[in-house]
């Protein structure tokens, strides 16, 4: 699981709020993208390029990468999005973290997001990531939703 990206002051937080989950075909996505690197600009960050291309295998990490990010708009409720507003980033102790900027920071506050939780695997045809959003309390329920 990633460490927190996004944190309010004081408390833990304690109530998931969004789930996102998302498996990409390794070989699809570099069908798609080949060796375009103005699609690799629009939609990854230079330090995600730089992360990807380092690698033995660039295709299998850009492919975490770009299911992070569906998985992240999924989890913010999301259909699409600003692909360079979510940025996936190994800790000091190699796990990936989630960071939100932009016009996602803002939706991840409406929700009273206070952690993002994010889990990578991949195989050698897939690549599939899990993002949590916690927040201290739930969003507020109207009347007629949630449990009667």
């Amino acid at each position: 699981m990633g460490s927190p990206s996004v944190r309010l002051p004081g408390g833990r937080c304690s109530v998931i709020v969004g789930v996102g989950m998302s498996l990409q075909s390794i070989a699809e996505l570099e069908a798609a993208t080949g060796n375009d690197a103005s699609h690799r600009q629009c939609t990854f960050t230079a330090a995600e390029i730089d992360y990807c291309e380092a690698m033995r295998y660039p295709a299998i990490h850009y492919a975490a990468r770009y299911a992070a990010k569906n998985a992240a708009l999924q989890a913010l409720g999301l259909s699409h999005g600003p692909w360079l507003d979510i940025q996936t980033r190994n800790m000091g102790d190699r796990r990936p973290n989630l960071e939100l900027t932009g016009a996602l920071v803002q939706a991840a506050d409406k929700a009273g997001v206070c952690r993002i939780l994010l889990s990578l695997s991949h195989t050698r045809e897939f690549a599939v990531a899990f993002v949590v959003l916690e927040a201290r309390t739930g969003p507020p329920v109207r009347k007629g939703e949630g449990i009667g």
